[in-house]
């Protein structure tokens, strides 16, 4: 029997079926809901229903045949049950119809059923998603809506008032986008049926079942989309019967009626246990009575039985509001209904339960409301019997509740005093005597319980804590009014004398029998004083409150009498005493003041300052001092004042604090009275006196600081207003606070000798409290002359305060955070005293008198070099001081004049012999001819703790504000200071060339070279910003070049034109300036020419300027301007006839003699010589025809080399040697193609300058390096003149001599940077001295100490010729090493010991990731490098045995583990989040040392790299016993991974090339007797070497790992041939040892494998200890035989086994060798 074919389908039901689909559908039965669970939505209208009803969510529906494919298949997935999909679809759905807006019309039928089922969805975002596809369509369709719009207005509604939001928000907007205002009405109208049925059909036949599908949707999920959707239809109809007229809804009267005429609606949503369904009925009932009263009064027996057992259980918060709304709405409007719901059981019970229980919460909707309800009930609940005491009972019980507590007390109280006095006050109207007894009881008996209950601990001491004490604005507002309407005086009158009696009583005896625990009489007085002070608020907003305020002034002069009374007698209880007399006092003046003996009674209370408790004090002192001012007779309130001052003097020192506190009560209160008068006493001046800083800094503990400071501050103030105090003892206070901050910045800023102790904490606390007291009293705005006068003072100590830095070295967590304070509170007491006291003076002598001390004290500051604060730190300073207080006449009082510069900067204009070093670098250090002093010459110089002068303090202030600031940048170089950017600018060249000579420049020393580069920088931006605004105004070059020829020969200033004067001050500066101004004049002068495009026609006007005989310009300007513009002159026929008569004029030189300008003043062929010079070209020298050169040559090579004529100073021999050496520079350049023999004589030139110097001498030192520059030029022209070529091959060994004797030198001279451009051009000139000199000399030492100079020059040289010394010294000694026959200590292979300790050594370099190294850092971590370098360069071309020798040295040192931990930290390997340098894009396998730039960070990076190469390559085993033995896991982890990533694939290419070099390859496998092949395979980094010996193959298998050579190679015996085990194994581990041990390579492996075998085949016995014939330690074969056994051993091996074990026997048969 075979299987059914039927599909099998989910559950074994029938799968869907059209046919069967219409046989159901045509059947005459109808169709039964019955547990259809959710498809009964989906099931079409039958005979068997009597309303309309909306179509639900289906799971499928046919989709329109006419729509676009990709339109279909998005609708199919809308009718998806997953709610993501929905989501997309719909999303996918407005994305299509925005774009294809087209389709919206075809797709517009079936929208309509769409939205109507999606809008029902469970899923929030399938709603809010289909709502806005529903504004895309409805917008677009307009008028085609009109059709379908009955269809889906229902749908449309209930997104509009959605539970959610943002839904309403989209549906509502789309409503009102399709129509207008005027139009909304009448749509719903047209469309109200509809509507009707719709909701009708979801709120009387849906349930949370039929709306949804159990078998998709969750109960949870079923039951709140039903709560959801009735809410919302509840809210429809509301919206309907509020939007449409009466008579439109009668239209639809009957549709209304079916909804509320439904029994089972109103009891079934009433008793919902879901909130939202609650809240929208009662929303709904609202509504109803609202707008159709008529609807609810026909109904009030079905509604009501429902709605107020409803109301009466209600406790969800969230329905409160419009439950109470319905609620007396529906007392209001039917009284009755209380009656209906009285029928079956009494309502009073259920409305005294609902009091009880707090009307089940929201106290702030609830009880405000209780009066409405109350007073709406009908008369026939309000005359039942105890009707008033039962109400007002339950409803004080349901301030027990959990509703209602501190927070919300007030409302309650609130609620039931208005209720109290309502009903009190409208019952004593009537003329009924039973509602006037009623009344009376309200009064007597309840509202007294009000007050009984504020005033003491009621029963219930929860209740108690709950009422808010500040009931008493409550119960004064509700006894006010009551007491003021007339019916109810007759009620009160005993109630009055009830109050009189207990208050007044309490107060006398300070307890209560009405208080069921001890009464706290604080409390009890400040609720007292509160309720009186309510009422007299009260009493003032209504004068007919007469009557009540007699009473309650009578009241309040007996509570006073009693208080003060009181107070002497209860002593613990005398602060709420005098609290209470202040506030009677403050609240009824009036009547007090005339009390019978107040005044006296006031006076016995002053008693309580002496043993009074301290909280009594403040009020104590309040009330005398608001007594005093209050009282009328004034000989009355100075007698006050005089006991009250003499009793707080009577004060001894053991009350010290006490009367302290007293001082500071009596200012405070004087004060807040704001009183005028004048009570001077000279005992309370001395009080004041008595408590100054001075008692704190003594540390004097008996007084809180603030206590002091409270003391001095408020005696300032009150001074200020002409109160109290005297002015001397005012003027001590001030002097005291500016002695303060004085000795504090003294500390701060003042530099110190050591034996000045640093301030203590107590100090700081102390100067915290002068910030304090000043900060109080600069902040009144009322100040006087008193204090102004002291202003200018302590505003000038406040500002320096106001900067403070930890510059004290304070190491406790305390003084740092006080050192804080103090500069916070700083700045809040100036900025109170430019606001309240320096920017409100409009007299502008008074400011100037002010402000200018100030400005003199800042710039005083920045020229103090024992004050610590920086350059820096007076920009800011300066900055805030100009922000702050504007002034006129800041930058003159900041800047000074010309004459205060000259003085100033007067020491710097001096100069030692180091001056002539900078001639090397500097034309115009090297012909100026200023005196050079000696050491003990110079005017002295003292510097700050930066390093800094007095001028070099001032002047990198400047040049930071100026640089920082627009504002001062915009004052300064407005025009009126252009000698200022003059000085600063010539300054900036003096601080250059300080750089480039530390020595040089006295402006500042070494520790200042940070912030001199940085005002250097400011100096080149401000420069520029000065220029360009300068030359701006050039619009004819030539026109200015001719009125700025005019200035010069007239030396007339232009005042219209800033740039000419400019450099007319330069041109004639004075003459200590006039290098400088010189040079800062050719600067100048070519930005010009470049920027300006100055004509050839206009440079040549200056020539005749610029001739030896012109006297208008001294030499150093015309040098100025000759080297401006000779690039633009260097070919025209003016410039060649200026140098020709030069040289022409110089020829006529006879001696030395004249030009030693210093002795005879002859300075015309000084000029000569300078200027001919300075107008060489620099590439092609001079234009001059080679004949008058040569007679030039000719002329001074008689007296040029002449040592008989003695110079006046060696300076000037110096100076002269130089020029003449640059003239024979240029001479060589100008006449390179002449033969003869000058070339000869300017090599005796150089040979006689350089031979013996002492470079350590400035005047020394220039000369040589104008000798050398002769040898540079002549080199570099020998490359393409062969006589010169020949000339220089000639001299060389004797210059090689001395060139090397001057580099060696320089390792004993102190580093700088203006000495490198000579060791820059000996460094050159060395690389190129003959291999024979330099081995034949024994420099290596010397050049060794200079790899480690801070001269990256100097070290690249050095190393260049020590790779060379190395190459030839280890050539030779391999060579020796390896003939040696007899012990090796008989040749020296020891590793020179300097350079062996320098690379166990490794400088320092932890902070080379985070912070950067200063220069020495740099040089030293160089040289480190180098010297490993110059190790490895020891390996190159050397035989094994000295290789042996070296890695052993170096494994015996443990060399490698100095290295790696060193190249980890600059490249980063294994440093934790820092990443490895990527070397991906370099390559390492080679290094060019020449090539190396110190100043770039990458080249570091790859020399470190090029040093590990060299590593792994030439030392891989002690790389690879350095990684083993690492202990930090996550470096070894990191060189591993960067090894394996960068290196090891170049090394293991490395060996495989090596491998298959033929030369190398033909070597390994020729083989005299077997066959020996050889083979790479490069993918898999695998060697094979295959010996065949009789036919038969013998094979290995060499594989490299990928992170070779850090792990072992892997060596395989694939097969083996007349060999033993032992011996096999022997061998492998020879061939893995010669790689892994001896750092030899794969080839050096192969050769021991194919020697052993040939060997092994030859005869040859293998040694029995390693089982290798070929030692792998020394490549011999065993020789060592034993006298026994006759066994032969290697000598290394025996040696090992020597020394293991300890005994000379031998290994097998024990016999002594």
């Amino acid at each position: 029997m075979g299987k059914s074919t039927q599909p099998r389908v989910k559950g074994n039901m029938k799968p869907a079926s059209s046919s069967r689909a219409a046989e159901l559908g045509g059947s005459a039965s109808p169709l039964s809901f019955d547990n259809l669970g959710g498809f009964a939505q989906f099931a079409g209208n039958t005979a068997t229903l009597h309303h309309s009803r909306p179509s639900t969510p289906s799971s499928a529906d046919e989709v329109q045949v006419d729509l676009e494919p990709e339109l279909v298949v998005i609708v199919k997935k809308v009718s998806k049950r997953d709610a993501v999909t929905k989501i997309k679809a719909l999303e996918e759905l407005e994305a299509y119809l925005k774009s294809n807006q087209d389709s919206i019309k075809p797709i517009l039928p079936k929208w309509v059923t769409m939205y109507g089922k999606l809008v029902l969805e469970v899923d929030r975002r399938v709603r809010l998603a289909a709502n806005q596809v529903h504004t895309l369509v409805t917008a677009n369709a307009k008028k085609r809506l009109a059709p379908l719009l009955k269809e889906f207005i229902g749908p449309w509604l209930l997104s509009m008032y959605d539970q959610s939001k943002d839904i309403c928000k989209v549906g509502r907007g789309s409503f009102e986008s399709v129509f207008a205002q005027d139009k909304r009405v009448g749509v719903i109208s047209f469309c109200q049926k509809d509507i009707l049925d719709y909701v009708t059909d979801l709120l009387l036949y849906k349930t949370a079942e039929t709306l949804s599908d159990a078998r998709y949707v969750s109960k949870e999920d079923m039951i709140a989309k039903y709560a959801r959707i009735v809410s919302s239809c509840l809210q429809i109809i509301s919206y309907l019967i509020g939007t449409l007229s009466l008579e439109e809804r009668a239209k639809c009267q009957s549709e209304y009626n079916i909804i509320v005429d439904d029994t089972t609606m109103w009891k079934k949503f009433a008793t919902s246990s879901n909130p939202l369904i609650r809240k929208a009925l009662y929303s709904f009932i609202k509504t109803l009575l609202l707008q159709w009263k008529d609807m609810v009064e026909s109904r009030l027996d079905v509604i009501c039985l429902s709605f107020f057992p409803a109301v009466f259980t209600e406790k969800e918060a969230s329905t409160h509001a419009d439950m109470w709304d319905s609620f007396l709405l529906m007392t209001k409007k039917f009284p009755e209904s209380w009656i209906i719901i009285g029928k079956k059981k009494p309502s009073l019970p259920k409305l005294y339960h609902f009091l009880r229980s707090g009307l089940n919460g929201s106290p702030s909707i609830a009880y405000p409301s209780m009066l409405a309800l109350l007073a709406n009930l009908p008369d026939e609940i309000k005359n039942t019997p105890k009707f008033y005491e039962d109400v007002f009972e339950n409803f004080w019980k349901g301030l027990s509740t959990e509703y209602i507590d501190r927070s919300n007390s007030h409302i309650f109280l609130n609620a039931y005093a208005e209720c109290v006095v309502y009903f009190a006050i409208t019952l004593s109207k009537t003329e009924d005597e039973q509602s006037k007894q009623i009344a009376t009881k309200l009064i007597q008996n309840t509202f007294w319980d009000i007050i009984k209950n504020y005033f003491f601990n009621p029963r219930d001491g929860a209740v108690g804590e709950k009422l808010d004490t500040n009931g008493y604005a409550i119960i004064a507002k509700h006894l006010v009014v009551m007491a003021s309407v007339e019916s109810v005086k007759d009620c009160m009158a005993a109630f009055w004398s009830q109050v009189d009696e207990v208050l007044v009583q309490v107060v006398i005896d300070c307890s209560s029998v009405m208080s069921r625990t001890p009464l706290d009489m604080d409390i009890f007085c400040q609720k007292t004083g509160n309720l009186l002070q309510a009422i007299s608020g009260e009493l003032e907003l209504n004068e007919k409150f007469q009557s009540i305020a007699e009473f309650t002034d009578d009241l309040a002069k007996r509570l006073l009498l009693a208080s003060l009374g009181s107070s002497i007698v209860h002593k613990e209880k005398s602060s709420g005493l005098l609290i209470l007399a202040g506030q009677l006092l403050s609240n009824y003046t009036k009547a007090i003041v005339h009390a019978e003996n107040g005044v006296q009674s006031a006076r016995q209370t002053l008693t309580l300052m002496v043993d009074g408790p301290d909280a009594s004090l403040g009020p104590l002192v309040s009330l005398i001092i608001s007594l005093i001012v209050r009282l009328e007779d004034k000989q009355e309130s100075k007698g006050l004042w005089d006991a009250f001052v003499e009793q707080l003097d009577s004060l001894g020192t053991d009350k010290a604090l006490r009367q302290a506190k007293l001082v500071v009560l009596l200012l405070e209160q004087v004060q807040s009275e704001k009183i005028a008068f004048d009570y001077s006493s000279p005992q309370l001046d001395q009080l004041i006196v008595k408590y100054n800083l001075d008692k704190l800094n003594n540390g004097d503990d008996d007084i809180p600081r603030i206590i002091v400071e409270n003391i001095i501050s408020l005696s300032i103030v009150l001074h200020s207003k002409g109160l109290l105090l005297s002015d001397s003892t005012i003027s001590q206070s001030l002097e005291g606070l500016q002695h303060h901050l004085m000795k504090f910045n003294n500390y701060q800023y003042v530099q110190k000798s050591n034996e000045l102790s640093e301030p203590s904490a107590q100090a700081l606390l102390t100067t915290l409290s002068a910030l304090n007291i000043l900060q109080k009293v600069f902040k009144d705005n009322n100040t006087t002359d008193t204090i102004l006068g002291s202003v200018s003072t302590l505003s000038s100590e406040v500002f320096d305060v106001m900067f403070v830095k930890s510059l004290i070295d304070v190491q406790e967590e305390e003084s740092i955070r006080l050192l804080d304070d103090i500069s916070k509170s700083s700045s809040g007491v100036w900025d109170a005293v430019v606001k309240n006291i320096l920017l409100k003076i409009k007299d502008q002598d008074k400011l100037v008198e002010m402000v200018h001390p100030l400005f003199k004290r800042v710039r005083q500051s920045i020229l103090d070099v024992s004050y610590t604060a920086s350059p820096s730190d007076s920009v800011s300073r300066v900055k805030k001081l100009l922000d702050s207080i504007p002034n006129k006449d800041a930058y003159s009082l900041l800047l000074g004049d010309q004459k205060d510069w000259c003085k100033l900067s007067a020491p710097f204009h001096q100069y030692t012999d180091d001056y002539l070093a900078l001639g090397m670098s500097d034309t115009y250090a090297a012909i100026s001819l200023e005196p050079i002093l000696d050491d003990d010459e110079l005017m002295p110089v003292a510097y700050d703790l930066y390093g800094l002068s007095a001028y070099g303090r001032f002047t990198l202030f400047l040049g930071e504000l100026l640089a920082i600031d627009s504002g001062a940048r915009h004052k300064v170089m407005g025009g009126d200071h252009d000698w200022i950017i003059s000085r600063l600018w010539i300054t900036a060249i003096a601080c250059e060339q300080g750089l480039l000579l530390p020595q040089l420049c006295r402006i500042w020393n070494v520790r200042a070279a940070q912030g001199i580069n940085a005002f250097v920088d400011h100096l080149n931006t401000i420069f520029v910003d000065w220029f360009g605004s300068l030359i701006a105004g050039i619009t004819d070059i030539t026109a200015w070049n001719q009125r700025l020829l005019d200035a010069i020969k007239s030396r007339m200033e232009s005042h219209e034109d800033r740039l000419v004067s400019f450099i007319l001050r330069l041109v004639y500066a004075d003459k200590s300036l006039l290098a400088l101004s010189s040079h800062l004049l050719q600067r100048l002068f070519q930005k010009l020419i470049v920027l300006c495009d100055w004509q050839v026609a206009d440079l040549e006007k200056w020539l005749p300027l610029l001739k030896v005989n012109s006297d208008e310009l001294e030499l150093p300007v015309k040098v100025a301007f000759l080297v401006s513009i000779k690039s633009e002159l260097g070919e025209s026929s003016s410039y060649i006839h200026y140098q020709s008569d030069l040289a022409s004029r110089l020829s006529a030189a006879k001696g030395l003699e004249q030009f030693d300008c210093e002795e005879a003043n002859l300075t015309q062929f000084w000029s000569l010589l300078v200027l001919l010079n300075a107008s060489a070209l620099k590439t092609t020298g001079f234009s001059i025809p080679a004949q008058r050169l040569t007679y030039l040559i000719q002329a001074i090579r008689p007296f040029i080399l002449e040592s008989e004529h003695d110079f006046s100073s060696s300076h000037q021999e110096a100076r002269v040697k130089a020029q003449f050496g640059q003239l024979l520079e240029h001479l060589a350049k100008s006449i390179q193609d002449v033969s003869g023999s000058h070339w000869d004589f300017f090599l005796q030139c150089c040979l006689a300058w350089v031979a013996c110097a002492d470079t350590t001498q400035p005047e020394e030192l220039i000369v040589v390096y104008h000798g050398l520059s002769i040898l540079k030029a002549l080199q570099e022209l020998g490359l393409e003149v062969d006589e010169i070529h020949e000339v220089l091959q000639e001299h060389l060994p004797t210059l090689g001599t001395f060139l090397l004797d001057l580099m060696t030198k320089e390792s004993k001279v102190k580093p700088a940077k203006g000495r490198r451009v000579y060791q820059t051009l000996l460094s050159d000139l060395v690389l190129h001295i003959p291999d024979s000199t330099l081995f034949s000399s024994d420099a290596f030492h010397d050049l060794d100490v200079l790899i480690a100079s801070p001269n990256e020059i100097l070290q690249k040289r050095a190393y260049v010729l020590l790779q060379k010394y190395v190459a030839n010294t280890v050539q030779d000694l391999s060579v020796r090493l390896e003939f040696t026959e007899t012990n090796e200590e008989q040749v020296n292979a020891v590793i020179d010991e300097t350079v062996l300790n320098r690379l166990l050594n490794p400088p320092d370099v932890s902070s080379w990731q985070n912070l950067g190294m200063e220069d020495q850092g740099l040089y030293e971590t160089l040289g480190y490098l180098l010297s490993w370098m110059l190790m490895f360069d020891h390996f190159n071309d050397i035989t094994f045995k000295l290789k042996q020798e070296y890695t052993s040295q170096l494994k015996d040192k443990e060399a490698i583990s100095f290295l790696m931990p060193f190249l980890c930290k600059i490249l980063s390997i294994g440093q934790g989040q820092s990443k490895p340098f990527d070397l991906s894009p370099w390559g390492i396998d080679e290094y060019e040392i020449l090539d190396f730039e110190a100043t770039n960070d990458v080249s570091y990076l790859l020399l470190a790299s090029h040093v590990y190469y060299r590593a792994l390559t030439l030392v891989p085993s002690l790389v690879r016993l350095w990684w083993i033995d690492c202990k930090q896991r996550q470096m070894t982890i990191g060189v591993e991974s960067y090894t394996e990533k960068h290196f090891s694939q170049i090394l293991i290419s490395n060996e495989l090339e090596l491998v298959n070099r033929p030369d190398i390859k033909s070597q390994l496998q020729e083989n005299d007797e077997n066959e020996f092949t050889v083979k790479t395979l490069k993918a898999a980094s695998e060697v094979t070497a295959t010996y065949r010996v009789d036919e038969q193959n013998m094979q290995i298998a060499i594989k490299l790992p990928s992170n070779f050579p850090l792990r072992q190679i892997d060596v395989e015996g694939i097969q083996k041939v007349g060999v033993n085990d032992k011996q096999w194994r022997g061998w492998m581990f020879a061939v893995a040892a010669v790689i892994g041990s001896q750092n030899g390579n794969i080839v050096d492996a192969l050769t021991v494998f194919k020697r052993n075998v040939n060997l092994h085949f030859s005869g040859v016995e293998d040694c029995t200890i390693c089982y290798s014939i070929i030692s792998i330690q020394d490549r011999s074969i065993p020789t060592k035989q034993c006298r026994t056994c006759k066994n032969k051993f290697h000598s290394s091996c025996l040696y090992k086994w020597f020394k293991s074990s300890n005994s000379a026997s031998c290994p097998l048969c024990r016999t002594v060798f």
